[in-house]
Order: structure tokens, then C-alpha cells, then sequence
């Protein structure tokens, strides 16, 4: 995936989805929660960690 769609991604689910919802949202092409990574902490370097 382009990291400008990652980005464009992240940024749109930073600004939309609440923290404790965002381990469960599903993006083809992106990786889901791994063990030990808590979105609360930052949804931005969360998500951008999983690409």
C-alpha cells in the first residue's frame, strides 16, 4: 500500500474513531492490533505502526 494512502488512512481514522473502538476496526491491507500495542495511548502511532 502507498504510504500516502496509509497516511490519508490514519489521519481519517485518527480524526473519527474513539480510542477503545479502533483495535476493532478492520482496513484491508492494514495489520490488526498485535499483542502488547494499546491505541489509547496514540491512535496516530498506533495506526501507523500496524502499515
Amino acid at each position: 500500500m502507498p504510504k500516502a494512502l496509509r497516511e490519508a488512512i490514519t489521519e481519517t481514522l485518527w480524526e473519527n474513531v474513539k480510542s477503545y473502538d479502533l483495535a476493532e476496526v478492520r482496513v484491508p491491507g492494514l495489520d490488526p492490533q498485535r499483542e502488547g500495542e494499546d491505541p489509547h495511548y496514540s491512535k496516530r502511532a498506533y495506526k501507523s505502526a500496524t502499515t
